[in-house]
C-alpha cells in the first residue's frame, strides 16, 4: 500500500508546477486519477493504493502512467 497526496504526484510528474496550481486546477475539474476526477476537496488529502501503475491525467491531452516497483 502507497501513501501520498493527489497535489504531489502530480508536481513530481512534472503535469503541474506547483501544489498551488494542482490545487486550482483540481477546483477546474482538470485533474483525475485511473479516471476519478480529483476535486479541491482531495487534492491534499492523503490516498492509499495497492495499483502496480495509476494514470494521472492533466485536462484532456496531458497524462502520465506511472508504475510503481515493488519495494525490496
Amino acid at each position: 500500500m502507497r501513501l501520498g497526496a493527489a497535489a504531489n504526484l502530480f508536481v513530481e510528474a512534472g503535469l503541474v508546477k506547483s501544489r498551488g496550481e494542482a490545487r486550482r486546477k483540481a477546483a477546474e475539474g482538470a485533474l483525475s486519477i485511473n479516471g476519478l476526477r480529483i476535486d479541491e476537496t482531495l487534492v491534499d488529502e492523503p490516498f492509499a493504493t495497492d495499483a502496480e501503475t495509476l494514470l494521472l491525467r492533466f485536462g484532456k491531452k496531458r497524462y502520465m502512467r506511472i508504475k510503481f516497483e515493488p519495494a525490496s
